[in-house]
C-alpha cells in the first residue's frame, strides 16, 4: 500500500516538473540510475565479505568435557550482530537447533526505491526553487501595480488642481461681472464715473473748440478740435510740457466696452487717434469712423478724449512741476461726447436733392 502511494506521489511530482521544466525528469533519472548502479555494486562487494566472515564464526563451548557439538543449544548463541547489521540476520534466543529457522530481518531498501527517493528529493528541491522565483515575481508585479496606481493618482490630483484653478478664475469673473450692476441705459454722469472712476477734483478740462456733426456718416472725414481750459476761470491754459490725447468710442452701457474694430475686423476709427496737446490746443484731423452705431445697444455710442502721459514722460527739462506752464495730465478732466450716432454714407442722389432744396 505504501509502495503504491509513493508511486502516485512520484507521478504527481513528475507531472509538475514536466510542466515547469520539460525533460528535466528524464535527465535526472539517468543520473540517478548511474549513481544507484554504483551503490548496488558496492553493496554486493560488502555482502560477499560478510558472507566469508560468517563461516569463520566460532561458537563458544562450555568447560564440560563430555559435551558434544550436537548437544550445543542454539539458545546459548548470542546475536551475531545488532538489528541493523550488514548481514541482516539475527539468531533469536530459544529457537530450535535447526539452522533453517533463521529468517532475515529489516531488509534494506531496494535499488528502485533508492532511485525514486533520489528523484523525489531533486524534484522537491527544484519545486522549492521555482516556487521561490514565482513568489518573487508576484511581489515585483504587486509593487509595479502600486507604483502605477500612485502615478495615476498623482496625475489625477494635478488635473483636478488645474481644473479647480480654472473654475476659480471663472467664478471670480462671474462674481466681478455680477458685482458691477449692469445698466443698459445709464446717464451720462454714471457712464463717465464708470469709465474714469469716482469724481476727482479736476483743475482743468478739455472742451470742444468747434461743433461736430451728429449723426456722423460712415467713412466720411471728420475733424475734432479741443482746447484746454481752467475749470474755475474758463480761461484757455497753454501747456508747455508734453501731453498726449487719445480718442476712442465706447458702448453706451455699464459695464462699457471699447469699440476697437468693426464687424469685418478692420479698425473702427481710421486716422490719427492719438495726438499731442500743444499750447492748450489739439486737432484730430482726417478721422473716419468705419462702423455704424445701429448695431449697438440704443443705436448710439460715446466718444471720449482722454489725456495721458507720453512715453518719454519725465525725461524733458520742462516735465517738472516747478516750471512755468507745466500741467499735470492727471488734473485734466477727460472729454466725453454723449450719444454719438454713426450712419451709412449718403447716396449721391440724396446729396443733390438736399443741395437743391437748400438752394431753392
Amino acid at each position: 500500500m505504501e509502495h503504491s502511494e509513493s508511486k502516485d506521489h512520484l507521478i504527481q511530482k513528475k507531472k509538475l516538473l514536466d510542466e515547469r521544466a520539460p525533460g528535466l525528469f528524464e535527465f535526472l533519472s539517468k543520473i540517478t540510475q548511474g549513481e544507484a548502479s554504483t551503490e548496488a555494486t558496492s553493496m554486493h562487494s560488502e555482502n560477499d565479505m560478510e558472507e566469508e566472515e560468517k563461516h569463520k564464526i566460532h561458537i563458544p563451548i562450555t568447560n564440560k568435557s563430555n559435551m558434544n557439538l550436537e548437544e550445543i543449544n542454539l539458545s546459548n548463541i548470542v546475536k551475531l550482530s545488532g538489528p541493523n547489521n550488514s548481514l541482516g540476520f539475527q539468531l533469536p534466543l530459544g529457537s530450535s537447533n535447526n539452522p533453517q529457522n533463521l529468517q532475515p530481518e529489516n531488509i534494506g531498501p531496494s535499488v528502485e526505491e533508492m532511485q525514486r527517493a533520489r528523484i523525489l528529493q531533486i524534484v522537491s528541491q527544484n519545486t522549492f526553487m521555482l516556487n521561490t522565483v514565482l513568489a518573487q515575481q508576484e511581489k515585483s508585479k504587486l509593487r509595479l501595480r502600486q507604483c502605477m496606481d500612485e502615478i495615476k493618482a498623482f496625475k489625477s490630483q494635478i488635473n483636478e488642481g488645474q481644473k479647480t484653478n480654472v473654475e476659480k478664475i471663472e467664478q471670480l469673473k462671474e462674481e466681478k461681472k455680477h458685482s458691477t450692476a449692469h445698466d443698459n441705459n445709464p446717464t451720462a454722469k454714471n457712464l463717465f464715473n464708470h469709465l474714469f472712476g469716482t469724481p476727482v477734483a479736476y483743475k482743468y478740462e478739455l472742451v470742444l473748440a468747434s461743433e461736430i456733426p451728429n449723426p456722423i456718416f460712415k467713412e466720411r472725414n471728420l475733424i475734432v478740435k479741443v482746447v484746454l481750459k481752467d475749470i474755475a476761470t474758463q480761461e484757455v491754459i497753454k501747456n508747455q510740457n508734453k501731453i498726449l490725447l487719445q480718442l476712442g468710442l465706447q458702448t453706451w452701457e455699464v459695464p462699457s466696452n471699447p469699440i476697437l474694430r468693426n464687424k469685418t475686423g478692420n479698425k473702427a476709427i481710421m486716422g490719427d487717434t492719438e495726438i499731442e496737446l500743444k499750447n492748450g490746443e489739439a486737432v484730430f484731423e482726417r478721422l473716419q469712423i468705419n462702423e455704424v452705431t445701429s448695431k449697438f445697444i440704443h443705436g448710439h455710442v460715446a466718444m471720449v478724449i482722454i489725456p495721458t502721459k507720453p512715453i518719454n514722460y519725465g525725461t524733458s527739462l520742462m516735465d517738472h512741476s516747478q516750471e512755468k506752464g507745466w500741467i499735470n495730465y492727471e488734473f485734466i478732466k477727460p472729454l466725453m461726447l454723449e450719444k454719438i450716432t454713426v450712419k451709412s454714407k449718403k447716396k449721391k442722389k440724396n446729396i443733390v436733392k438736399e443741395e437743391e432744396s437748400a438752394a431753392g
